[in-house]
């Protein structure tokens, strides 16, 4: 379905501002291949689909299941909205991208959940997530530029509620009003889903529906002058963010390579070396070329499975007791460094370590400090 063209360069200038457009684009990850998958295919079903087109529905969506779990939301979305137009090309198209889809089922049954186990944020600080990326802005890992300023999250959060409410009163344009049943239902199901199987997760989730987001937000701008406003404001959230963002990564390499570095050169093959938050990822680069000869620990211990995602809660009672188990598995002679920011500590790290000694610095760097728990272990 094309746009008319003024509302194209709306389209343009969203896509171009989105914050976590320009971060997917450059990661060798799923996430922006999954998008446009899904942006192609609600285009497709939003149409009257010819017989190839039926073809393409059935490919596409058989493409976006098995790019990532995701698209399984939004399929089924699709597929009752096919249903309740009685496009009955369109629905054959999905059913048949799903039968496709199943020789994939028996692996996906067996996914543990561990494997997502990671995911502690609760519904409501997703759901802000999405509202904010919708938006302009984006909940954004360390890792990856972020944190953005708490006060631009929340313009993204207006903005979004605005857009969605211009998006409501276009009662006359039915493509828009399927996009937005499209973009709520998905991100609904997803975060229905979650207390059961972690499945959302701002910053990652909202890529699935963002280009349709964008879509119908650039058609209604084209014929309402609330949504051309707000439109224009939530790019410019997005310029601002992607301009931090950009910032950020471009200073990012020089930020924990010193403390790395250094933590290479002090720790000793038998030695314990605890990564705490965003150096871990580095430190785990570093350890798998060599230049970390000491044994390596994440903290929180999640971290080791999912290097660079940090969880925003605190560490739980299961990060505390992972560290208790690596610090007692030190024999004698073994040391304890600790790798992170050198305040605040992370919380619990003190009283894992009281029985191996008096903590003293080692070395530091900015904000970066490597931290020492004795040459051997006290008794009990």
């Amino acid at each position: 379905m094309r746009l008319p063209r003024p509302a194209r360069g709306w389209f343009l200038a969203l896509t171009a501002s989105s914050p976590l457009l320009l971060i997917y684009a450059a990661e060798a990850r799923a996430y922006a291949l999954v998008a446009l998958l899904v942006f192609c295919l609600f285009l497709l079903v939003a149409e009257d689909t010819s017989r190839a087109g039926t073809v393409g529905v059935a490919l596409l969506a058989a493409a976006a299941m098995y790019t990532h779990y995701l698209a399984l939301f939004a399929i089924a979305v699709l597929l009752g909205q096919a249903a309740w137009r009685r496009r009955g090309r369109a629905a054959a198209g999905l059913v048949a991208g799903c039968a496709l889809f199943l020789p994939w089922v028996p692996v996906l049954r067996v996914q543990p959940r561990a494997a997502t186990g990671w995911i502690r944020e609760s519904a409501a600080e997703s759901a802000v997530g999405f509202l904010a990326a919708l938006g302009g802005a984006a909940r954004v890992t360390p890792a990856l530029g972020g944190p953005l300023p708490r006060g631009l999250l929340l313009a993204g959060v207006a903005a979004a509620i605005v857009l969605g409410w211009s998006l409501l009163r276009r009662r006359k344009d039915p493509a828009v009003r399927g996009a937005l049943f499209f973009v709520g239902c998905t991100l609904g199901a997803v975060l229905l889903v979650s207390p059961w199987r972690h499945a959302a997760f701002a910053g990652r989730t909202e890529l699935v529906v963002l280009p349709v987001w964008i879509w119908a937000v650039a058609r209604a701008a084209e014929a309402g002058r609330l949504a051309r406003i707000a439109a224009a404001f939530a790019a410019a959230v997005g310029v601002l963010s992607s301009a931090l963002i950009l910032r950020a990564q471009s200073r990012s390499a020089s930020a924990y390579d010193p403390a790395v570095a250094a933590a290479g050169r002090l720790a000793r093959p038998g030695d314990l070396l605890i990564a705490a938050g965003p150096f871990y990822l580095p430190a785990r680069l570093a350890s798998e070329r060599g230049r970390i000869t000491a044994t390596l620990a994440a903290f929180p211990a999640d971290l080791a499975d999912h290097p660079g995602w940090l969880p925003p809660s605190p560490p739980a009672a299961r990060d505390h007791e992972a560290m208790r188990r690596a610090a007692d598995a030190c024999s004698t002679g073994c040391r304890v460094l600790l790798l992170g920011f050198a305040a605040p500590r992370p919380p619990g790290i003190e009283a894992i370590l009281a029985r191996r000694g008096v903590p003293r610095p080692l070395w530091r760097g900015g904000l970066a400090e490597i931290t020492l728990w004795g040459d051997s272990p006290l008794p009990p």
